[in-house]
């Protein structure tokens, strides 16, 4: 049922209502090409420039020939796809209204998280049908060059983007909720179970994790990106990182011994004092027998 909803308001959204013969969801409609970025065109050329791979080249010409109104619905219809092109329209909403003329920190992320899925990636390549998709698209195109770096392989992201790109993905967005789940424990430094390790493999697995694996904290996650990097790698992977464990040294052994020295002291002041009153009470005895000893000689 949410499948057919979601349907429905992207359906209205791109003004398929009552499409016609010039609208873009019409099967008779002009299927005017995109511009530049989002054009069969420069796509061809920038999947050529990153990778030779014909099924790649293929995949882009079948989308090329598809509407923007079937790429939307086909994209929505998709639990992670959905998610991203929701968080898209709404992240870019300024930007695709003409209201701004730059790419936000927001708007880029869900870009890229949209892009990185096959379905959204087929919406750089669709053929727009109306004014309003032609002028979206036209806008968005100040997003281009750092989107299309971003999704490539080996380009390094913040680790809220690689959240994103992971949670785009159906199986990567599963895997990735089992993690959060039964890693609670590691999250805070008290331990690494078997289902923790078992749920982060399964993630390692994931072929939209692998940004993960090289992300940077940058500071804008809503956890502690530090942290946890540090308790999975000492606690489930059993990695330590030599200058923590020197600075945990240090630590160790700047512990205030001052209390333990003075006890030790006070006891060994007392074993003497104790001695001397035991050397002093013997002396005083030898005398006073002494002196009982000649008192008695001399009567």
């Amino acid at each position: 049922m949410w499948r057919v909803a979601w349907a429905a308001v992207f359906a209205t959204l791109i003004g398929m209502a009552g499409a016609g013969p010039d609208s873009e969801g019409h099967p008779d409609g002009p299927g005017t090409a995109p511009p530049p970025f989002l054009s069969p065109d420069a796509s061809e050329a920038t999947l050529g420039a990153n990778s030779s791979s014909k099924g790649e080249r293929s995949r882009a010409a079948a989308a090329s020939r598809r509407t923007c109104a079937e790429a939307k619905i086909r994209c929505a219809l998709r639990s992670g796809c959905g998610m991203a092109l929701q968080n898209y329209m709404l992240g870019c909403a300024d930007l695709m209204g003409g209201r701004v003329d730059h790419c936000d920190e927001y708007c880029k992320n869900a870009l890229i998280a949209l892009t990185s899925t096959e379905e959204g990636h087929d919406l750089m390549d669709c053929a727009c049908g109306n004014e309003y998709c032609r002028e979206t698209k036209a806008r968005v195109e100040v997003c281009r060059e750092e989107v299309l770096a971003a999704n490539s392989d080996t380009t390094v992201v913040s680790c809220s983007v690689a959240h994103w790109i992971c949670a785009a993905d159906t199986l990567c967005s599963t895997a990735i909720g089992f993690y959060d789940r039964l890693c609670r424990r590691m999250f805070i430094g008290k331990g690494c179970s078997y289902r923790c390790n078992n749920s982060i493999s399964i993630l390692q697995r994931q072929e939209k994790a692998a940004k993960l694996e090289t992300c940077v904290c940058d500071g804008s996650e809503p956890f502690d990106c530090q942290g946890i990097k540090r308790n999975m790698a000492r606690l489930c992977f059993h990695e330590f990182d030599e200058e923590e464990m020197e600075k945990e040294e240090e630590e160790t052994n700047e512990v205030d011994t001052t209390s333990v020295s003075k006890a030790r002291l006070d006891s060994a002041a007392g074993i003497h004092s104790g001695g001397n009153v035991l050397w002093l009470t013997t002396v005083a005895y030898a005398l006073s027998a002494a002196v009982v000893r000649w008192g008695a000689a001399g009567t």
